[in-house]
């Protein structure tokens, strides 16, 4: 019996530590530093930005490679900051699939300041809102 029950137990947290997932950011009680009206943008406007960096990309990305909005791209801030999107990929395998993974983050009723994605396996993307300069 107690062999059995270990053997759940295992199984249980190998799926649950696999399971995909997904963290806004800030996280809660961390402070926000990005201007309200930046967070508001149209989520239509965050994934031109995904989808330019995601084409930026090698794909399939053998480890970690990251993007960032050029700055002629950005957006100026009321605090007199450019944002823009970073974006980073973790054994993502297709620029398709980075696409669907930044509108998991950014997309209508997802994360307004981005977030982190993470699938099964060691897969795992980043998007989010950043200051360009």
């Amino acid at each position: 019996m107690q062999l059995t029950t270990a053997i759940f137990t295992t199984l249980c947290l190998a799926l649950s530590a696999t399971a995909d997932q997904r963290i806004c950011f800030p996280l809660p009680g961390d402070e926000n530093t990005i201007p309200q009206a930046i967070l508001d943008l149209d989520s239509q406007t965050k994934l031109n930005w995904a989808a330019t960096l995601c084409s930026q990309l090698t794909f399939p990305s053998d480890g970690l490679q990251e993007a960032k909005t050029a700055a002629a791209d950005g957006i100026l801030g009321d605090d007199g900051r450019l944002y823009g999107l970073e974006l980073a990929v973790h054994d993502i395998q297709t620029e398709d699939n980075c696409r669907v993974n930044a509108n998991a983050l950014l997309g209508a009723g997802a994360c307004p300041g981005g977030g982190l994605l993470t699938l099964s396996g060691p897969l795992e993307q980043w998007s989010y809102i950043t200051a360009l300069n």
